[in-house]
């Protein structure tokens, strides 16, 4: 599929005519997460640095959304919806404790993680001050994570229940996943007609919608530490995004 192919830019604004409002919540999402996000501001300390690192990571997830919700991808977009999804759960268990000192401990993990799955050989050559930054978080932190562990932090499904969302591991999440990996009452309704649909588009609203929540909420966890969204707009943002019918 070539994107500038006159049929694929056709096709793209027969999406987006379609799910005309979604798009436009999804746009507004991002515009005012952006303005927000690209306001110079320090890191301050662990948690400023990690929720940072989710965050930019959401910037990123939330557009590739909105470009493969555009051609219909949708097995693709809900795999990126799960994924940010997946940073706004881990925003969200990090800030849950109710004392600096946990929340910190808990972005310290996370940070500790990341150098420790560093390679060595990049260690060597980064700058003396950068290293004793990170090497410090190691220290301090890296004694709360396993020596051995495949993440920095409780699985999926354990993260959701502590924070009190296990609700939406058990719905949006399965349900993503069931898109991402190829539901199969879809293919097999999609492959027993005469001709087959390639790119079907009916789960586009959904998924622009799903993303813009986890985003938004990714977002205001960031803003409870650095204070730069609007907490009005972004309040009734997210009240339009939960009250979001598809037309």
């Amino acid at each position: 599929m070539l994107v500038d192919h006159p049929n694929v830019r056709k096709y793209i604004t027969t999406v987006r005519e379609a799910h005309s409002s979604a798009f436009a919540l999804h746009s507004e999402t991002a515009i005012l997460l952006e303005d927000a996000m690209t306001t110079p501001h320090p890191h301050k300390d662990e948690l400023g640095l990690t929720l940072d690192m989710l965050f930019v990571q959401g910037h990123k997830a939330h557009i590739s959304v909105m470009r493969l919700a555009e051609l219909a991808l949708v097995e693709d977009a809900a795999t990126i919806t799960r994924r940010l999804l997946e940073l706004s759960i881990q925003a969200a268990y990090i800030t849950e404790p109710p004392d600096d000192k946990g929340r910190r401990r808990r972005a310290g993990m996370y940070l500790a993680f990341m150098w420790r799955q560093f390679p060595r050989r990049f260690r060597e050559s980064f700058p003396s001050t950068l290293k004793a930054q990170w090497s410090k978080f190691a220290r301090s932190y890296g004694r709360f994570v396993r020596a051995k562990a495949k993440t920095w932090g409780p699985n999926w499904k354990e993260m959701f229940e502590q924070t009190g969302h296990l609700s939406t591991y058990t719905s949006d999440y399965a349900f993503l996943s069931a898109i991402a990996h190829g539901r199969p009452d879809e293919q097999i309704i999609a492959f027993s007609g005469p001709t087959i649909r390639v790119t079907p588009h009916h789960h586009v609203s959904g998924l622009l919608i799903f993303a813009s929540r986890y985003y938004l909420g990714l977002g205001m966890l960031w803003s409870s530490v650095h204070q730069l969204l609007p907490d009005a707009a972004a309040e009734d943002l997210l009240r339009r995004l939960r009250e979001w019918k598809p037309g």
